[in-house]
């Protein structure tokens, strides 16, 4: 193993964890014991090829328990079993406690450790348990076996390249563009979805030939020369498992509903450190801050999340175009509440000059320009020394936020014969905004038309042939294709539009904000 390119990936990754850095260098068959460093790897053991056949390299950024007990990578007790993990989860007191009871002894007060004893309690079956967002690679000395696994949504990233006999893995391609004999070229599939269709991180695939990601809920597996990946969790079937549920009154629907988000939102500020939140104008980031500060303000709120002064923070991107400015609703909230308000007008030639930077973190293409207002958003909370901040990422793909699902449900009304009733949410929409949505057209449509059928029409419609080569498009349409018939087929149009929403357009967005805040070390949940 070449212990220059780990100390080399490690390094490109600094700004992910700027609180502590740490190897572990494993054997095979447990011949010798693990060689753990904290700091640099060249200033305790040196560069080189050596013995060791597994390496971990991690950079810290210290949210529980930031002592030195919460070092990584982490070792069981038995020093057997090593994990290098980035992320957390929300119910680790709960897990902790169980496994207490179950025998298992701490040493630390993190979550990094109840993933290590899970793990030793349940095996793979873990996964299952963990709450939280997570990516972490996991050796299991007493049978030379690498197990990787990611969270159910794809929150934090894991990315790796398969090169012969080695695994390569790391949070960002960054780190594993540091190795020499990897040659940077495009995926072909990953520019041709970009370019038609405007998609991204929705399959394994990057925008780098031969380097992929770990999907959502998935776990990868290296051993004995077997190398396999299987998911341990699918949305899909979750939405299709409620959909066969027997209908529920709508009151009991509500009252779960909030209870599950104050649960959450509960759980997401747990921390050893202050947390902020980010703030728009919208319902998602607004219902966060209002529970959030009420949660803070409780007796039993952990209070090291409390923020100093006990007011918390909130982070918005205002504009002085009033036409994008949602200052007014940010305000009620900040008003009501008695928030510490941030507040940033983010400049579009100051932007225009960080964006190498911005490149550089994101690494890949992204879909539009409001991707640098949320960095500066995050540049404006690393700034104020707060290292958690909550946001409302996902909201909007599962409550209907968009425009879209009000064709899914005209679909799904016309589907089963209720034309009337399509034709009032059309009149309702259209009285509300002056015309109707383009893509609530388009949705309208995807849900009564076959895919293939869908897929052909939207691209006679948009004229890809005129600007794409034949061979190139033909070849790549077909891939898309076949990925698109894998999904299921019986679910409403609803349902199906939202787990589009959910797995391949959620992703992107998680990638652009995991990358935006990372590179001011902020943990964004």
């Amino acid at each position: 193993m070449d212990l220059g390119l780990l100390e080399a990936m490690t390094q490109a990754l600094a700004h992910r964890g700027p609180d502590g850095e740490g190897y572990a260098l494993m054997a095979p068959g447990g011949r010798e014991k693990a060689v753990p460093v904290i700091g640099r790897l060249s200033d305790s053991v040196g560069h080189g090829t050596h013995r060791y056949a597994v390496g971990f390299g991690h950079r810290r950024l210290a949210i529980i328990d930031p002592s030195p007990l919460g070092h990584q990578p982490m070792a069981s007790e038995d020093g057997h079993v090593w994990i290098t993990y980035n992320g957390e989860i929300y119910n680790y007191r709960e897990l902790r406690a169980e496994l207490v009871q179950r025998g298992r002894r701490f040493r630390s007060g993190t979550d990094t450790e109840v993933v290590l004893q899970a793990y030793g309690e349940w095996g793979d079956g873990c996964l299952s348990r963990l709450n939280g967002m997570f990516a972490f690679a996991l050796w299991d000395g007493r049978r030379d076996r690498l197990f990787c696994a990611r969270d159910r949504f794809g929150i934090k990233p894991f990315y790796y390249r398969l090169d012969g006999d080695r695994v390569l893995f790391a949070s960002e391609i960054k780190a594993l563009l540091q190795d020499g004999s990897y040659r940077p070229a495009p995926d072909a599939q990953a520019v041709y979805d970009y370019l038609v269709d405007g998609r991204q991180d929705h399959t394994d695939g990057t925008f780098f030939a031969g380097i992929r990601q770990l999907k959502p809920g998935h776990a990868l597996s290296a051993q004995d020369g077997a190398f396999t990946i299987a998911p341990w969790w699918e949305f899909a079937s979750c939405v299709a498992g409620r959909q066969a549920a027997a209908p529920r009154d709508a009151g009991e629907v509500a009252t779960e509903f909030r209870e599950r988000f104050e649960d959450a939102v509960r759980l997401h500020l747990r921390s050893d450190v202050p947390v902020g939140s980010c703030l728009s104008g919208g319902l998602d980031s607004s219902s966060i801050v209002c529970t959030a500060n009420a949660l803070l303000s409780s007796p039993s709120a952990d209070r090291h999340a409390v923020p100093a002064g006990g007011r918390l923070q909130t982070f918005s991107s205002c504009f002085d175009d009033a036409a994008s400015d949602e200052r007014p609703y940010m305000h009620a909230v900040v008003q009501r509440i008695g928030a510490d308000a941030r507040e940033v007008f983010p400049d579009g030639r100051a932007l225009l000059d960080e964006l190498p930077r911005v490149l550089w973190h994101q690494e890949e293409p992204f879909a539009g320009m409001s991707i640098l207002a949320q960095w500066a958003v995050m540049r404006a909370v690393g700034g104020a020394g707060v290292k958690v901040v909550l946001d409302g990422q996902g909201a909007d793909e599962l409550c209907w936020g968009y425009p879209g699902y009000l064709g899914s449900r005209a679909a799904d009304l016309v589907r089963t014969g209720r034309w009337a009733a399509a034709g009032r949410e059309w009149a309702d929409w259209r009285r509300l905004h002056g015309s109707v949505h383009p893509t609530v057209a388009a949705e309208f449509v995807r849900g009564l038309v076959p895919g293939r059928a869908a897929r052909w029409l939207r691209a006679r419609v948009l004229g890809y042939g005129a600007w794409l080569s034949p061979d190139f498009a033909s070849a790549c349409r077909d891939r898309a294709a076949e990925a698109g018939s894998q999904k299921p087929t019986n679910l409403t149009a609803v349902d199906a539009h939202m787990v589009r929403s959910v797995v391949q357009d959620l992703p992107a967005l998680l990638h652009y904000e995991d990358r935006n805040s990372m590179a001011f070390s902020v943990e964004a949940r």
